[in-house]
């Protein structure tokens, strides 16, 4: 069972497996561990139903018995509060912890990655390291949500650790010239060029410490909190692919709490998401008839499956019996059309985004922006 970080993401979206997904909301009435388990349990036995009418009892005793492992557990759920949703295929198992509420159901198909869209839509997770001349720190970050990551004894986050005796404590250095012995002290700007170079050697070994050991595992970018000069220095040596080259927090998160960190990211979060938002909509009103689509639900299948859906928008809660077939054909059965539809945009690399009515654009409860 694996924790996925990022989407979207090939490891949902490369084949044309046919999932189990389990669906949990978020809690915030005080339900034990043990009644999320009794939920958890009672979707997978719905979930083996649907298999079973679909393809035997063979069939969804694969799916289903990669469920009944130690691991899903009460002390499993103990360490959940977030929405979690899991997909599971007879070989494997898969699941996020989101930050938006979803309806508790299972499902079987094309996995239900409409929540998920609607979690990582206009903001992935991220991680936010908070830049020091000499510390670091790392937090989580998920919507506007930080939690502060706690590094092992041993982690070079502090400059006597990171550079050990080859630091030079920033301390005025002296030496001895000639043969007398005499110590000669170097002036103001021979001091800060060393801090300087000090402080370079220092955030190249947490450059490699972040990537190696957070950033490389999750895929997650990498935002930068500090002083103006410790981002750029930071910049100008960092090898991390990942690293957030749109945002930063240009502040001193030295003498922070945790939640006073969060409610700075938070505040550039929002930003982000108003932003993003308003381009979306401005994008759909600027685009001519002819390049969209409402509820013509022959034309999304097509449209959808030959790639041409730059830009599929649904309102939260709407479902459309039927499904789409191999050619690209709407068909009455199933009751899986927009997750099929979703799919489809997905994998031809289009965005979708999942919206509230209100902050939907259109007049339909769904739409979609066309390439050509």
């Amino acid at each position: 069972m694996r924790e996925l970080f990022t989407f979207p993401t090939d490891t949902l979206l490369s084949d044309e497996r046919e999932y189990l997904t389990i669906a949990i909301n978020r809690e915030e009435d005080g339900f034990t561990a043990d009644k999320k388990q009794t939920k958890f349990d009672n979707l997978v036995k719905k979930g083996y139903r649907l298999i079973e009418e679909k393809h035997g009892k063979e069939v969804a005793e694969a799916y289903t018995e990669q469920l009944n492992t130690d691991f899903v557990n009460p002390s499993f759920w103990r360490s959940v509060e977030a929405s979690i949703i899991f997909f599971v295929t007879p070989d494997e198992v898969f699941y996020y912890n989101l930050s938006v509420d979803l309806t508790e159901d299972a499902y079987f198909g094309q996995p239900h990655v409409k929540p998920v869209v609607r979690n990582f839509q206009y903001v992935s997770y991220y991680h936010v390291l908070c830049l020091s001349h000499d510390k670091v720190r790392l937090f989580n970050g998920r919507g506007s949500k930080l939690e502060e990551v706690d590094f092992p004894d041993d982690a070079p986050i502090d400059i006597d650790t990171a550079l050990g005796t080859e630091y030079s404590g920033g301390e005025l250095n002296h030496g001895s010239y000639g043969d007398g012995g005499d110590a000669v002290y170097h002036g103001h700007n021979e001091k800060s060029k060393e801090d300087e170079i000090d402080r370079k050697r220092f955030f190249r070994v947490i450059d490699d410490y972040i990537h190696e050991n957070y950033t490389a595992p999750t895929g997650l970018p990498l935002v930068l909190f500090g002083l103006t000069q410790n981002i750029a220095d930071f910049r100008e040596i960092s090898k991390n692919p990942k690293l957030d080259q749109e945002n930063q927090i240009e502040s001193s998160p030295r003498r922070l709490k945790a939640t006073e960190v969060a409610e700075k990211a938070g505040d550039i979060v929002e930003e982000i998401i108003s932003k993003r938002y308003n381009q979306l909509v401005k994008r759909f009103e600027e685009t001519s008839p002819e390049y969209s689509l409402g509820e013509q639900y022959q034309d999304l299948a097509t449209a959808g499956v030959e790639g041409r859906i730059e830009t599929l928008l649904i309102t939260d809660h709407y479902q459309v019996d039927g499904s789409i077939d191999e050619s690209g054909q709407f068909q009455a059965e199933g009751k899986n059309f927009v997750d099929d539809l979703i799919i489809h945009v997905l994998r031809t690399k289009g965005d979708v985004y999942v919206l509230d009515d209100e902050e939907m654009p259109a007049d339909t409860n769904i739409a979609a922006l066309l390439r050509y």
